[in-house]
């Protein structure tokens, strides 16, 4: 993965936000980096088989539907 702004990612200038499981999570930096993620490998992405059984069955912080 290409990264264009180090100083983006270790500047720690996001918000947080705390997720009841302890997860941390910083949405901004996040959707950047995912963003960076797929311009570097879209066409490996469209190649990607997905399970639909699991999709959509978590949350964002990786709690499961099923799960308290």
């Amino acid at each position: 993965m290409t990264v264009p702004s180090c100083e983006q990612i270790s500047g720690g200038e996001a918000p947080i936000f705390r997720f009841k499981n302890g997860l941390y999570l910083q949405e901004e930096l996040a959707h950047t980096l995912l963003g960076h993620f797929k311009h570097s490998n879209e066409q490996n992405l469209q190649d990607f088989d997905v399970n639909l059984a699991r999709y959509g069955h978590y949350d964002i912080s990786g709690v499961r539907d099923t799960e308290p």
